[in-house]
Order: structure tokens, then C-alpha cells, then sequence
């Protein structure tokens, strides 16, 4: 199963690096189930040139996993994102160009 990449996220590369391992679930809405979601394998920081407002952003990679769909978030949300108990849920607007979801070759 391929791999896929979501971005781009305002975390630094530190705090990118704490969550490997940990399982992102992507939610339309906050308090929406998650639409999809998996196990978070690595980051990368965003270069560009494509969409080079965001260079600097960081760009999560994981394997999709069918727990990670359904899921509500438990607990306060920040604007965008909420950690908890090695969970990462992020508000991924899926009919918005301004975000990446794309799967890429394992």
C-alpha cells in the first residue's frame, strides 16, 4: 500500500519530529469525525518551488491505516490541530487548494 503525504502544517521541525510514530487522523470539521488518517512514518520541511507560500511548512508522511477514519477528537482544539495521547488530529480542509493530501510511491 502506497504512502501519503498531508501538509502544510505550521509546526516546527522539532515538534514534526516528536510525532513520528504517532497516528494523524485528518477531519473536515472539528468536530467531525476523521476522514482519514494513519500512521505518521516521517516529515519533511517544505522547499518549494510549488507553492512557495508554504516553504518552510511541514509535510507529514504516513501509511494509511482504516483505524484512523471515524474518529472523534477528544479534548480542546487549537485553531487547527489537536495533540493528544499520541494522537495528532488535524483540520484538513479536503476541498481546499491550500492544503496537501497526496499519495506518493512507498
Amino acid at each position: 500500500m502506497n504512502d501519503y503525504e498531508s501538509g502544510y502544517w505550521a509546526f516546527s521541525e522539532a515538534q514534526a519530529a516528536r510525532m513520528i510514530g504517532d497516528s494523524i487522523y485528518l477531519h473536515e470539521k472539528q468536530k467531525a469525525p476523521s476522514r482519514f488518517g494513519g500512521k505518521i512514518v516521517s516529515y519533511r520541511v517544505h522547499q518549494g518551488p510549488e507553492d512557495s507560500e508554504y516553504i518552510g511548512r511541514i509535510i507529514f508522511r504516513f501509511s494509511p491505516n482504516a483505524e484512523q477514519k471515524g474518529v472523534l477528537a477528544e479534548g480542546t482544539w487549537s485553531r487547527w490541530y489537536l495533540r493528544d495521547k499520541g494522537r495528532i488530529h488535524l483540520f484538513h480542509d479536503f476541498g481546499n487548494s491550500d492544503g496537501l493530501l497526496r499519495q506518493v510511491k512507498s
